[in-house]
């Protein structure tokens, strides 16, 4: 083989390695792109599914410090307290008469006997009704120093579960397109790809009470029927 026919082989297999360097890295980034707009389109948003779990925690709401207002306005509400009495006095008198007089040539005159019975009943019933109220509690309230220590360990929680919630979000999306782009042959990979993405579903099930697959078979008969 002479001189100019090895420059000429050696610049051709130069080319052909750099046009699969450079044809292959667009071909290699729609294909990702395709894969990552596929998954989007038929999975909940990490907002949708962060809204959900706090909502099953009972999280919803950002402002946790109700309990502060709830214990001030309680004091409203006056302290009652109520009695009742009844007093049933009964007397019962029996009594004899009997009259005696003289005349004035000193004779004696008896008159019949009288009995008589009296019978003497007093029902009585007492009621008594107090309200106090401490008006000073709508300024402070004793109980709202351990109120605060409770509602800092819930926003540190809650904080913590949105980060949890995330990190377990993204990592299923990692093995979710990992798997995508593992080839056919390679099966023993994708199996423990699959394996890994179908962990990180159950997971964030658990913290959804079972609203993120259900979202995810609901969007894609959605998108099943709409042609995507």
């Amino acid at each position: 083989m002479s001189c100019n026919s090895l420059k000429t082989l050696t610049a051709l297999c130069l080319f052909t390695t750099l046009v699969s360097l450079f044809w292959t890295q667009p071909v290699l980034a729609q294909s990702q792109s395709r894969v990552v707009d596929k998954l989007i389109a038929n999975e909940p948003s990490l907002a949708q599914l962060r809204q959900r779990v706090l909502r099953v925690r009972g999280w919803e709401d950002p402002d946790l410090d109700r309990w502060s207002t709830r214990a001030r306005w309680s004091h409203l509400l006056p302290d009652l307290k109520g009695e009742a009495a009844w007093l049933d006095q009964r007397d019962v008198q029996a009594r004899y008469r009997e009259d005696i007089s003289t005349t004035n040539e000193g004779l004696m005159f008896r008159d019949g006997g009288q009995n008589n019975f009296y019978d003497d009943t007093r029902l009585r019933s007492v009621y008594a009704v107090t309200a106090r109220w401490s008006l000073s509690g709508l300024v402070y309230d004793p109980s709202e120093t351990r109120i605060a220590s409770e509602v800092r360990q819930r926003q540190q929680a809650r904080q913590k579960l949105l980060i949890e919630v995330g990190e377990a979000y993204y990592a299923r999306r990692r093995f979710q397109i990992e798997w995508a782009l593992t080839p056919a042959a390679d099966w023993r990979k994708r199996i423990d790809t699959q394996l890994e993405v179908d962990r990180f579903t159950a997971r964030l099930d658990a913290m959804s009470a079972g609203w993120f697959s259900t979202q995810i078979a609901q969007l894609k008969e959605k998108n099943r029927g709409e042609g995507q």
